[in-house]
């Protein structure tokens, strides 16, 4: 599958990475649109399941999903690729090709819409720029004498909750 698209029914030199979704939790994934894509769905019996991945060679691999009790292998497939590198959109023809190109132009639409192409500023971003212009504007001396202050703070802090707790080892609210 690729955007949407299904390119094959099988796993024999697929042209778009394959995406297997395992331990969905009760996940709802899938209901709607994604249904009609489902190679293989298992509903109750896979609760207690897990997969496994074999790599056989440099062409073929391996996946099967295992029940935990009693080890019955509940679904499995062979991904044979013979030609390896990155996978080129100048393979696809006809229907396939009009509905990727209508997807791709979707996407670029929904980047758009919601302003998807600007990196967001993180917190962490933000508050470095802050603390830059804060130092810039002051004296060196009172950077200092502040840093001090915040160190003896959180000695003194550390020292009363240690005395707080070494004559009430035995009280439960000391060990946090």
């Amino acid at each position: 599958m690729y955007k949407g698209v299904v390119l094959a029914e099988n796993y024999t030199n697929p042209r778009a990475p394959i995406q297997l979704i395992t331990g969905s939790a009760g996940s709802k994934h899938g209901v709607d649109t994604m249904m009609a894509l489902n190679a293989f769905r298992m509903d109750g019996k896979a609760l207690n399941s897990y997969s496994r991945l074999k790599v056989y060679n440099a062409t073929t691999l391996y996946w099967e999903q295992v029940a935990v009790f009693g080890g019955a292998v509940l679904d499995s497939i062979w991904v044979t690729q013979e030609s390896h590198g990155s996978f080129s959109s100048s393979a696809f023809q006809g229907e396939q090709k009009v509905k990727i190109d209508e997807q791709i132009k979707v996407d670029e639409q929904n980047l758009e819409k919601h302003n998807l192409r600007q990196k967001p500023e993180t917190t962490g971003d933000a508050f470095k720029v802050k603390v830059s212009k804060v130092i810039q504007g002051a004296d060196i001396k009172v950077i200092i004498g502040v840093s001090f202050a915040v160190f003896i703070l959180v000695f003194l802090l550390v020292v009363c909750i240690v005395r707080a707790c070494s004559g009430q080892r035995t009280n439960s609210n000391c060990g946090m």
